[in-house]
């Protein structure tokens, strides 16, 4: 009799066990594992990348998100091409070059598709109010303080190029963002160029401290731009946003978009922008930024690459697809 109680009991925690392991095991098949390519730690790439990965994890089922840092949007768009990175953070002309294998890349990175856009780096073009600068074409001959990279290489350089302002023309100074309002606080530069979205604290606090003047571009000017370079889109800064600035301003800018790779899972897909867009008043208090992968915005670089079928089929579910 202590024999077969025994042989009940071992039975029974043998399969307990068996049971208990074969869980697990499912458990950890289930989950997905989502990688977040971004750019340099600090950054607001990183922080966007950072509040994408809390809000999958937070809310998706079975669901390991985390953000990798990166040397930015070039490298981002390599990534999720070779499948080695889930999402990344790419500007218009990255997905563009991108996908038509053009500037960095040897070849068609063609396994990019987009997910969800766009935040778009709204861009302040600004001088002193008491210079004689009215115009982007009064830059001719100054001092120009904008970000390295895109900034400075750029943008910068496009803007002024469509006022028939070539580089030799004058000196764009490569700086930091709140190393160019010290700059251009302590009247080391003519000008300086940023795009950061509106309205931006260092903006705000440099409009307050000095007399300064917003500048834009013309209509004509900016359409002629988007021509030349279809992978843009033009930004606005309302009247009123920041002091000393009682009109409309215009200029262009490249939309920061999410892209993944056309393998990655139709649901898994679906399941990130539906979150995305469903919880983007949390993103925002991640990171601000985050408000602007909302709804209004999601399909306006849709005409640089495809969409990802995981992301068409939920736009189509809201209606922003017919």
């Amino acid at each position: 009799m202590k024999k077969f109680r025994y042989l009940v009991a071992l039975f029974v925690t043998l399969t307990l066990v068996s049971f208990l392991a074969h869980g697990k095991a499912e458990a950890k098949k289930k989950r997905t594992i989502i990688t977040c390519a971004t750019a340099t730690t600090g950054g607001g790439f990183y922080l966007l990348g950072s509040g994408m990965a809390t809000i999958l994890q937070r809310h998706i089922p079975n669901v390991i998100a985390n953000a990798q840092a990166t040397t930015g949007a070039w490298e981002n768009v390599r990534l999720v091409n070779e499948g080695k990175a889930t999402l990344g953070l790419a500007g218009g002309d990255h997905m563009y070059y991108g996908w038509h294998g053009k500037v960095k890349f040897k070849k068609p990175q063609d396994k990019i598709r987009l997910v969800i856009g766009t935040y778009i780096p709204t861009v302040s073009i600004v001088v002193y109010q008491d210079s004689k600068i009215n115009s982007i074409a009064d830059l001719k001959g100054k001092k120009i303080a904008s970000t390295p990279g895109f900034g400075a290489g750029q943008l910068t350089p496009a803007i002024l190029g469509a006022y028939g302002i070539k580089k030799e023309d004058v000196k764009i100074i490569p700086l930091g963002a709140s190393e160019t309002i010290s700059t251009f606080a302590d009247k080391n530069v003519d000008a300086f160029c940023l795009a950061l979205g509106a309205p931006h604290p260092l903006i705000v606090q440099v409009s307050k401290t000095r007399k300064v003047r917003f500048l834009g571009m013309s209509d004509e000017k900016t359409k002629a731009l988007l021509k030349e370079r279809p992978f843009w889109v033009r930004c606005t800064i309302k009247a009123n946003t920041y002091k000393g600035q009682d009109k409309e301003r215009n200029a262009v800018t490249s939309p920061v978009t999410w892209i993944t790779n056309i393998d990655v899972p139709e649901e898994v897909v679906y399941q990130i922008v539906k979150t995305t867009i469903d919880y983007t008043d949390e993103y925002s208090k991640i990171y601000r930024l985050g408000a602007q992968f909302n709804k209004e915005n999601a399909l306006k670089a849709s005409d640089i690459i495809p969409l990802h079928p995981g992301a068409e089929k939920y736009y189509k579910e809201i209606g922003l697809i017919k």
